[in-house]
């Protein structure tokens, strides 16, 4: 990876890291309810996505590449939250909390986002290698 490439990557990593902090101060939350937020959001999101495929929701969300996916298009979505509309002092935390939990709701994310072609295929390649390696495995 070229350098640039590298400071690219880092700056990414640190503008998703320090806006993560920003929200886990408004809403109070510890990075670990933060990540389990983001988390279990994404697992409702496929649920939503593929309804009638419980067995191809299972195998993207134990793929790496998914979650690299969801990542990205939950930073783009925190910049470009209403940090000034969140945070209004009149407000008291649970409605500002509600306001985000709305903003990232799965049910309505599934009318907005698309799982690009690329992270399926490479999806099903992982499972496909998973299906190979537990049928090679010796039975005991």
């Amino acid at each position: 990876m070229e350098q640039s490439q590298i400071s690219s990557t880092n700056t990414y990593k640190d503008k998703a890291n320090a806006l993560k902090g920003r929200i886990c101060d408004l809403l109070k939350w510890s990075e670990l309810e933060y990540a389990e937020f983001q988390y279990n959001t994404g697992i409702e999101f496929l649920q939503y996505y593929i309804p009638d495929d419980p067995y191809g929701a299972d195998q993207l969300i134990c793929s790496r590449i998914y979650w690299a996916w969801w990542r990205n298009q939950w930073y783009l979505r925190e910049m470009a939250l209403p940090f000034e509309f969140l945070s209004r002092p009149q407000w008291p935390l649970s409605v500002i909390r509600s306001k985000y939990i709305d903003m990232h709701n799965a049910q309505s994310l599934v009318s907005s986002l698309y799982i690009g072609r690329v992270i399926l295929e490479q999806s099903y390649a992982e499972m496909i290698g998973r299906v190979i390696d537990d049928a090679l495995k010796p039975v005991v």
